[in-house]
């Protein structure tokens, strides 16, 4: 790997949704483009309830690449675990397209999702891929930053590291997004595992633990609700295989 100039910063992030969940729930995050992106109601109504009452936040945990410059940071790449539901097409072939909600049918797959203002030299930088961006294509996603929604970060690797170092790390994200896409994990019904018959909840959150683990960095808790987190994708031997696959390989990541 060359020699990196740019100040990196390795960020824990939350998107912050409010609770109790709503019936129009999906219409205030519309995070997909089409006409499906309403699709996934949940099977409740709660009515709004007064405003003035104090209610706790449930949390969409994700990673995020930031670079500094002049003291300012500007988040250039995200990755987060979503919600897919595998489609069947004419031919045969099967594509997964991202849902806001999953239900018990769907799987948990990694996206990487690039900030819109970032440059071709930014995404170039965090790893960005043509078959990250032909999964994303596919699955009919678009930038989670157009959305005016309220979201924490922090930063858990990269004030005392050298960039090379922080980059390093960030990339074994991109040699894991097909690793943990061909397992197949199921997602939790409506992403906190009802129906399952045991608490099983294998969501975005799960795949932000999995992937601070692959990382080896801090595993921020934002403090709020957030169902998943702690959870992994595999089991643990196989995840600690997996890391020291990754590192036996790091020079060439």
């Amino acid at each position: 790997m060359k020699n990196i100039t740019t100040d990196l910063r390795i960020q824990a992030a939350a998107f912050r949704i409010p609770v109790p969940y709503i019936d129009d729930f999906n219409d205030q995050i519309s995070l997909y483009q089409g006409p499906e992106k309403n699709a996934y109601k949940l099977p409740w109504a709660i009515p709004k309830l007064p405003e003035d009452l104090s209610l706790p936040w449930v949390t969409h945990n994700f990673w995020c690449l930031t670079k500094v410059e002049e003291g300012k940071e500007t988040i250039i790449m995200s990755v987060h675990g979503l919600a897919a539901e595998i489609i069947t097409e004419a031919d045969g072939n099967k594509s997964s397209r991202a849902v806001t909600v999953g239900g018990t049918n769907d799987l948990l797959q990694i996206y990487w999702v690039p900030a819109p203002w970032a440059t071709e030299a930014d995404k170039q930088l965090a790893g960005w891929t043509q078959n990250a961006q032909t999964d994303n294509e596919q699955a009919g996603l678009r930038d989670y930053w157009t959305d005016a929604r309220e979201y924490e970060i922090y930063t858990v690797y990269g004030n005392q590291e050298k960039p090379m170092h922080v980059l390093k790390r960030w990339k074994r994200l991109e040699a894991s997004r097909q690793y943990l896409n061909e397992l197949k994990v199921p997602y939790p019904a409506y992403g906190i595992g009802i129906g399952l018959g045991q608490w099983q909840c294998t969501n975005s959150n799960a795949a932000y633990t999995t992937l601070g683990h692959i990382m080896e960095v801090p595993i921020h808790d934002f403090k709020h609700w957030q169902p998943g987190l702690g959870q992994l994708l595999l089991s643990q031997e196989a995840l600690t295989a997996w890391i020291e696959e990754l590192k036996s390989h790091e020079d060439s990541l």
